[in-house]
């Protein structure tokens, strides 16, 4: 299953992003969170590590010849807002190499062959790019 979100100006300057439908069922079906029963605030935060492909340039990060992109280490907290319980997702450093409308793909891939666990992949497009990535 693949979770997709369209990155907004808000998102990238408060670094929330709401939990949309497709991504909480992500986390549901594939790493087996389920965002209704997270605590509110600070205690009930998850934090996952994951990988995010920068599929546009070659700045910064250690670029991975497997996927001819950029690799940057991250991890991505899931946790609902104290006063409201907004379901929302953050992902760490993401503001420093994403734009107002550029896409995620959000996806659970195995780690080498014949590995038996896997690690959350972000894959990052540019904005020009989202034509061809929206799904």
């Amino acid at each position: 299953m693949v979770a997709t979100i369209k990155l907004t100006k808000r998102m990238l300057i408060k670094h929330q992003i709401n939990a949309s439908i497709p991504f909480k069922q992500f986390c549901l079906e594939e790493l087996g969170i389920d965002y209704a029963l997270i605590q509110k605030g600070e205690d009930g935060r998850i934090v996952q590590p994951a990988i995010l492909y920068s599929h546009y340039t070659c700045l910064g990060g250690m670029f991975d010849k497997d996927t001819d992109c950029v690799m940057h280490k991250t991890e991505i907290r899931m946790y609902r807002q104290t006063t409201r319980g907004d379901d929302l997702l953050s992902i760490k450093n993401l503001k420093k190499i994403a734009e107002e409308g550029d896409v995620l793909k959000i996806s659970l891939k195995a780690q080498g062959s014949g590995s038996c666990w896997s690690r959350i992949t972000i894959d990052h497009f540019r904005a020009e790019q989202s034509l061809e990535v929206a799904a």
